[in-house]
């Protein structure tokens, strides 16, 4: 197997962070150019084995079918949407020999609304649940974070089609649910906090942070115990505690102006002195019609003589929450030794690593997707999108999930579950049968955890989580390796396979059985130690 390794890192590896220093020393990854990455043999079994975990709880959770979206997306269907001007910025476009337009889908909700229309005409059809893992391209203004931000990605994309309202509901909180119980399965801490719908928009978001100084987005969270979590651009604001507590500090008036054609509209506001406002909310509060963030007046430029700044009265409504404001939701009582009660938001930098839309009827509508009801009538379904960053992820478990040594994997992720390290070549032979051993021991513990699923009569669609543990080993066929690398010594060797994160490391030399029933046990899910076992 190619892996190479050593402990230079490339010049960007510094800005990434140690994570993305650890999935370049240990051979997982390498930068062809700014955002753009190759996944390396190891690497590539690593995505594998997060990819078809993922798979399952879409296919086993949600009792989704898999499938695969075009690359290429036409300007014709993009238009239906209108995105494809409002995309524009980060799209990559091209044309084909005849002048016809095309884009590398960095998103594919279009893609599956047509799709899916083709073929649902009637409610009989739905519920319809489908998903792909698939490489997404998006032209980033400044690729950063090693695979955090990237111009090429892998995205896990859910797409949900559902009769109603209601319906529709049902099926977010289930996904929700089940994207819990992935992160839970992977081992990670992690914060799901209701979230500003972007470009994909939607009217109800949630999304799936992970705790990291290399993340981009800031989380405001209760302290009071409350649960309530939100991204920083879009928590609420205890608008009556947060007044009460502005008596003291002050007020002040800001002013805005709104340009349109041939006119320019003025507006006010009286916030707490030293906050600001989401301006783009601003402008919707001001005036349902305007489509543009408002823009801030500063004390150069005021309010023109003879023009009239209309105030906006429940400008309160927009302020952008920091730390230390009132929690808008919590009931707990929460002394913080000022005479105020309830809880108050705290600050978390985080990853975003998946997140959740509720769509409604934002492209089923402009893509003509009908079905009959029972009374022969038409209706437009409400659809879902629910996605999670599969390379990001990658980096993400290697952010958080690690010790001294290197890499530590959620169970049946490990790319090298075991290694076997023959001390030197005349070692081979043993060490092949040791492997050999090792290799028929996961296969039946795994096949044993299957036959319980099978036979359990409390089983249920989760049981897939126990004989996961094992991993893919029928797929990949990596349960046991040989690291023949005798140009190494070693230690060496040992090191190296403790840096991929191997859950079990065996060394084979001169005092063990030649027939593989015995070897030194290094190295076992981080516990470190020589010791001999016997293998059966």
């Amino acid at each position: 197997m190619f892996i190479p390794s050593g402990t230079a890192v490339h010049k960007s590896g510094t800005e990434a962070g140690s994570g993305y220093n650890l999935l370049f020393r240990a051979g997982l990854v390498r930068q062809s150019a700014s955002g753009i990455f190759t996944l390396l043999p190891l690497g590539k079994l690593a995505i594998g084995k997060l990819e078809r975990l993922i798979d399952l709880y879409m296919t086993r959770g949600l009792s989704s079918s898999r499938l695969s979206l075009p690359v290429l997306g036409t300007r014709e269907l993009w238009e239906k949407s209108g995105r494809w001007a409002s995309q524009a910025g980060e799209m990559y476009r091209m044309k084909d020999r005849k002048g016809a337009d095309f884009c590398l889908s960095p998103t594919h909700e279009e893609a599956v609304t047509r799709c899916v229309a083709a073929d649902v005409n009637s409610f009989r059809a739905l519920p319809v649940r489908v998903h792909q893992q698939t490489v997404k391209f998006r032209d980033e203004l400044r690729p950063r974070g090693g695979l955090l931000r990237g111009r090429e990605f892998i995205m896990k994309d859910l797409y949900t089609f559902d009769a109603d309202i209601p319906s529709a509901h049902e099926t977010y909180k289930h996904v929700t649910d089940v994207y819990r119980r992935l992160f839970n399965r992977l081992g990670m801490s992690y914060e799901v906090a209701v979230a500003d719908s972007g470009a994909i928009g939607g009217d109800l978001n949630h999304e799936f942070h992970v705790a990291s100084a290399l993340g981009e987005d800031t989380l405001l969270k209760c302290d009071g115990g409350c649960g309530y979590t939100a991204n920083q651009e879009l928590a609420g604001v205890d608008a009556d505690r947060l007044v009460a507590e502005t008596a003291m500090s002050g007020w002040q008036v800001v002013r805005f102006a709104h340009p349109v054609e041939r006119d320019t509209r003025f507006y006010e506001a009286r916030i707490p002195v030293g906050r600001s406002l989401d301006l783009r909310r601003l402008a919707k509060l001001a005036d349902s019609q305007l489509d543009k963030p408002l823009i801030q007046l500063h004390d150069a430029f005021s309010v023109p003589y003879g023009a009239t700044a209309t105030p906006i009265s429940d400008a309160l409504e927009c302020l952008v929450a920091q730390a230390g404001d009132p929690c808008p939701s919590c009931a707990t009582q929460t002394d913080h030794g000022d005479g105020s009660a309830g809880g108050r938001l705290v600050e978390m930098t985080t990853i975003e690593c998946g997140h959740t839309f509720h769509l409604g009827q934002k492209y089923t509508r402009p893509l003509n997707f009908v079905f009959t009801d029972g009374g022969n009538g038409t209706v437009v379904p409400e659809m879902g999108c629910h996605g999670i960053g599969v390379t990001r992820l990658l980096q993400v478990i290697a952010e958080t999930l690690r010790d001294d040594a290197g890499l530590t994997w959620p169970l049946g992720l490990e790319p090298l579950p075991i290694v076997v390290v023959p001390a030197r070549q005349e070692h081979l032979d043993a060490a092949l049968a040791v492997a050999q051993r090792l290799a028929r021991r996961t296969l039946a513990q795994r096949a044993h955890a299957e036959a319980d699923e099978t036979t359990n009569s409390e089983s249920d669609n989760w049981s897939f989580e126990k004989w996961h543990d094992y991993g893919d080993i029928d797929v990949d066929g990596t349960a046991a390796v040989v690291d023949d690398r005798f140009g190494k010594t070693w230690g060496w060797r040992i090191k190296e396979a403790e840096l991929v994160g191997a859950r079990e490391v065996y060394l084979v030399g001169a005092h063990h059985a030649s027939d593989g029933s015995t070897a030194d046990l290094v190295t076992t899910r981080g516990k470190k130690g020589f010791t001999t076992v016997e293998i059966a």
